[in-house]
């Protein structure tokens, strides 16, 4: 006999469990005992209508320490709070080594894809890395400063 005809043997062998199987005849499907209710309602009398309930006031701080609701007395105007300063970050390196793209920025190592502060690094180059802002999608570009 080869030896690939024991591979053979497995598929007949399946085919024959199979087809003796279905010889076996079905037998009744067991009868399920009563199960006692309980006291509990019928499913028709249980009415689905939604009940609007008043909401209910707790005062309670954290740790259980209860303290008084806030109330709010009179708004004083607000005045427009100044436009926020972005703190400018310094390239001080690139590295790029095959696919391997790593910047200097801020004394942080950073990869592509990155974030810094509400930017991500998009794209590192050898002189230059693109930052897109996560908010605005305002592109920006960080020169690598080769006075130092």
């Amino acid at each position: 006999m080869k030896s690939y005809a024991v591979l053979l043997l497995v598929p007949v062998a399946m085919a024959a469990a199979w087809y003796m199987g279905g010889q076996v005849p079905a037998s009744a499907p067991p009868e399920f005992a009563e199960v006692p209710k309980y006291g509990l309602a019928e499913l028709s009398s249980v009415s689905t209508e939604r009940v609007r309930r008043s909401p209910s006031s707790f005062a309670t701080g954290a740790f259980g320490v209860k303290r008084e609701p806030a109330q709010v007395v009179a708004a004083a105007p607000v005045a427009p709070a100044a436009p926020r300063l972005n703190k400018v970050s310094v390239l001080q390196a690139v590295m790029i080594d095959g696919s391997r793209r790593i910047a200097h920025i801020d004394g942080n190592v950073m990869r592509e894809g990155a974030l810094l502060g509400r930017q991500r690094i998009t794209h590192i180059e050898a002189k230059r890395v693109q930052l897109v802002s996560v908010d605005s999608r305002q592109v920006s570009w960080l020169l690598l400063d080769e006075v130092n």
